[in-house]
């Protein structure tokens, strides 16, 4: 199966994107694919997000064009490390953990991975957040406009020049 968007985490600001592209229509619940380390939780967080919830970040790393970091910015290091061997130029990962810059994330990543940094705020848990986000330096245009129009599903969002201004 191939998943159009997938999310290395399933806590709150993933699950508030996740509804926000369900709710508008922007994917399709079987186009979302979701890992969450407790694996006791899985089939409830499925049930309540209404998507497939899984404990293996590699499966999903392979079957999903995009890839959401939203984990704790301590995990991202592991996180980088276990999907690296799944990620290559055809996909883009995106960030959404805190303090984690895109310097960071192309290290932990093949080179040429197309990377975006995202600093969403909590009013995008009920639709109404404010986000800003910066490419990496093998981010295209096209990376960027597709992930601003994925982010307005929770709210307005907002490409940055410098990443000192996502802080």
């Amino acid at each position: 199966m191939n998943y159009k968007i997938g999310f290395v985490g399933a806590g709150k600001m993933a699950s508030a994107i996740i509804k926000g592209l369900i709710r508008t229509g922007f994917a399709k619940p079987e186009e979302l694919i979701a890992t969450q380390a407790e694996t006791d939780l899985l089939k409830e967080k499925s049930q309540i997000l209404g998507i497939e919830v899984i404990a293996d970040n590699k499966v999903m790393a392979q079957n999903a064009d995009t890839i959401f970091i939203a984990t704790k910015p301590n995990q991202v290091a592991d996180v980088l490390n276990e999907i690296k061997p799944f990620v290559d130029s055809s996909k883009l990962v995106v960030s959404i953990a805190a303090g984690v810059t895109t310097e960071k994330l192309e290290a932990g990543l093949p080179q040429g991975t197309r990377v975006i940094r995202v600093m969403p705020n909590t009013p995008a848990l009920v639709g109404e957040g404010m986000s800003g986000m910066v490419g990496g330096k093998n981010a295209k245009k096209e990376d960027l406009d597709y992930i601003q129009k994925l982010l307005s599903t929770i709210g307005k969002c907002i490409v940055v020049d410098n990443e000192a201004q996502i802080d």
